[in-house]
């Protein structure tokens, strides 16, 4: 059980940094096309991610010690089986098991050789589901068998040219079995794919949320919060930057060029670029004025946004100052609770108002900005927002 395990295990850690990795980009990609960001899609990606990484690594893995495998390899070891349903034979040869009495086939719970062959089914299983949520037609069964088919066959080949040469002597056995276990696998995962798929959107539903975003004026709930995190990211990038040239240990020096790095990114710079900031440029979004004064309402929009983190850097400030002085430590303990306080209030409002779906988050309403997706007209739109 160990040897299936520790490849999903690796799997899992691979997966982490990719899934960290790719579904930034995928979620800036769908924002820039469609205006909304999917979950369904997403969710989709990564779980394929993970399964494509499990399935390989448990065909490479265990891996030898060295490249140098060859001394590793036992003499006489068979590395290719050719054999059609040889599994059947070893089974037979490891327990009591006779197709025709059933009273046998309990043994085939003892049988490793059974284990083998059972686990290579469910190996393609989770393909064979794939395959069938995005090809519908349950008469397509033949792309899964071939998908199937082709998928172990460069399982089967990555074993036998021993990782494609990476190792001096293949270590894994090519066998016939595994292609008919893995292709039958495949097949059977399309065939009851069913009753998987009941609990998630069809194809078809995700494509026509995509047409009904893609319509919309306005930036979704979830852009502009993307929106903002985007540019909460680049402030923190530049005050990482720029902080180790002018004040490289005082936290009350970096706090002072992050609100300012802040302020460029969400007053000024929308201000002078037609309403546009980095993380809006990003997604395709910029930033206007209900009405008034357009620098007013961005400086308003700064302070509703800011306030959180003016609270913690305040906070981090007075704890580093901390002493002997127990009025001041006092205040540094309050100020944080309530730091922390404020954030949850803050991230607790914009979860509630997103899962309501809200037409906008409170920091953009009470600063009477709308963001509107770069492309599209929304004039009509605005007097309903005054």
């Amino acid at each position: 059980m160990q040897s299936y395990l520790m490849p999903i295990f690796i799997a899992g850690v691979v997966f982490v940094f990719l899934a960290v990795l790719l579904t930034l980009p995928f979620s800036i990609f769908q924002y820039r096309k469609y205006g909304y960001f999917s979950f369904w899609k997403t969710a989709l990606l990564v779980s394929f991610i993970f399964y494509s990484l499990s399935a390989y690594f448990l065909v490479i893995f265990p891996m030898p010690f060295s490249f140098q495998n060859c001394g590793e390899v036992p003499p006489g070891k068979i590395l290719v089986q050719t054999r059609p349903f040889q599994f059947i034979r070893d089974i037979q040869r490891e327990v009591n098991f006779y197709w025709i009495v059933p009273s046998t086939y309990a043994n085939l719970l003892s049988a490793p050789s059974f284990y083998v062959r059972f686990f290579n089914v469910l190996l393609l299983f989770p393909l064979g589901v794939y395959i069938r949520y995005f090809f519908k037609n349950r008469e397509k069964w033949q792309y899964a068998a071939l998908m199937g088919l082709g998928v172990s066959l460069f399982f089967e080949i990555t074993q036998r040219t021993a990782v494609f040469d990476l190792f001096a002597c293949p270590y894994r056995v090519f066998d016939v079995d595994d292609l008919l276990a893995n292709t039958a696998g495949a097949v059977l995962g399309f065939l009851i794919a069913p009753l998987f798929l009941m609990f998630i959107p069809s194809k078809d539903a995700l494509d026509r949320q995509e047409q009904f975003y893609d319509g919309q004026q306005q930036a979704t709930f979830g852009a502009q919060l993307f929106e903002v995190l985007l540019n909460v990211m680049v402030a923190k990038l530049l005050a990482n930057l720029i902080s180790p040239l002018f004040a490289p240990t005082s936290t009350l020096g970096k706090a002072l060029i992050f609100a300012v790095a802040f302020y460029f990114l969400i007053v000024i710079l929308p201000a002078v670029w037609r309403g546009q900031t980095i993380g809006g440029k990003i997604i395709r979004a910029r930033l206007i004025a209900i009405k008034g004064s357009q620098f007013r309402r961005y400086n308003r929009r700064f302070w509703i946004l800011y306030m959180p983190f003016l609270f913690s850097a305040t906070s981090r400030v007075l704890t580093s100052e901390m002493k002997d002085d127990i009025i001041l430590n006092l205040a540094a303990f309050g100020l944080a609770g309530f730091s922390l306080l404020v954030w949850l209030v803050f991230i607790g409002h914009l979860l509630v108002r997103w899962g309501k779906k809200d037409d906008m988050p409170f920091y953009n309403r009470y600063a009477g900005v709308m963001v509107e997706r770069m492309g599209k007209r929304m004039d009509g739109e605005r007097n309903k927002y005054i």
